[in-house]
């Protein structure tokens, strides 16, 4: 009997030791992998001045993210009706967003856009995941609150893409309530992602990176790492705007937020779905032609551009 129970804790050892040893070393290349999709994608750019035809003023502006030196740019018009904070998606800058600072400061809106963390003319040289546009974004509204002159300015976010997942989980969390949110392409959770675009490379078996990625996410994140989209529209108590390409392959209609925004049952929560030609992919559905100055709409911009005015407008009257 003792030299059976002898072999049965051997052999339990081993599995055990394997087993530990497996995750750990998974873990450590699935940080490794992502170490790789979340460095900066390009080199650092100058700060250089914003769209001259934008026709306010614009100040430069930093501040810090979990030790990270952004810079952006405050789109200061007089009388402001709101201050639009915008975040952008990954792999992506500030830049992305010229067409719409020119329509929402016509428009009378204040804007604050801002490079995140390894991006564009901010340091860093790589970011956490795709959970760094929550902490962007929360360090954005501390700046805005940190500064006297904007505190009687209702503020407004818009993220879009990574951005998008950012400003919905951070909105919940940030000092001061927005007085609306704007969420473009968005997707709910960062694992089922991840997990998802692995999936084009290596089809069924991108799920056995799930538990580890989501361990990474624990390890890098804490309890930011399970932070979903549709938790934070549930608990939302303002206007939230989804926009969601019809043909959105990057983040597919079931892993979005635009998809848990309509389960949710939030009577603040309006979903608009995007179906023009050229626009209801995910790189489409973000308004920013390009004519030469980037900074002309199309006909469908035009009227998405009109349709989120609106719903700013409405929000700041409640």
């Amino acid at each position: 009997m003792d030299k059976k129970n002898s072999l049965k804790k051997r052999i339990f050892k081993g599995i055990a030791g394997t087993l530990i040893i497996v995750t750990v070393v998974s873990v450590g290349a699935t940080e490794l992998i992502c170490g790789r999709i979340f460095r900066r994608a390009e080199p650092q750019k100058s700060n250089s001045a914003p769209a001259s035809s934008v026709a306010c003023d614009a100040d430069s502006v930093t501040f810090q993210s979990r030790g990270v030196q952004l810079r952006g740019w405050l789109y200061n018009v007089e009388k402001s009706r709101a201050l639009i904070v915008m975040v952008h998606g990954f792999h992506d800058d500030q830049d992305c967003f010229s067409l719409l600072v020119k329509s929402f400061t016509k428009q009378g809106f204040s804007v604050l856009t801002f490079d995140g963390t390894a991006a564009g003319t901010s340091d860093g040289d790589r970011i956490v995941g795709i959970q760094q546009a929550r902490y962007d974004t929360l360090a954005a509204l501390d700046y805005v609150a940190s500064r006297s002159e904007l505190s009687d300015i209702p503020v407004v976010l818009f993220g879009y893409s990574m951005g998008a997942y950012g400003v919905l989980t951070a909105m919940n969390d940030a000092d001061a309530s927005p007085a609306a949110v704007i969420a473009v392409a968005g997707c709910n959770a960062t694992t089922d992602l991840m997990v998802n675009c692995a999936e084009k490379y290596v089809s069924v078996f991108a799920n056995l990176g799930r538990p580890f990625l989501w361990m990474r996410d624990r390890i890098t994140s804490g309890a930011d790492g399970d932070k979903t989209a549709a938790e934070a529209l549930e608990n939302a108590a303002w206007p939230v705007l989804l926009v969601q390409g019809a043909d959105d392959t990057t983040v597919p209609y079931e892993l979005s937020a635009y998809c848990k925004g309509i389960d949710s049952g939030n009577k603040n929560v309006s979903c608009l779905l995007v179906s023009a030609a050229g626009h209801a992919d995910h790189s489409g559905v973000l308004p920013r032609s390009d004519d030469g100055s980037g900074l002309e709409a199309d006909e469908t911009e035009k009227s998405l551009i009109d349709d989120i005015v609106r719903f700013i407008e409405d929000s700041l009257k409640h």
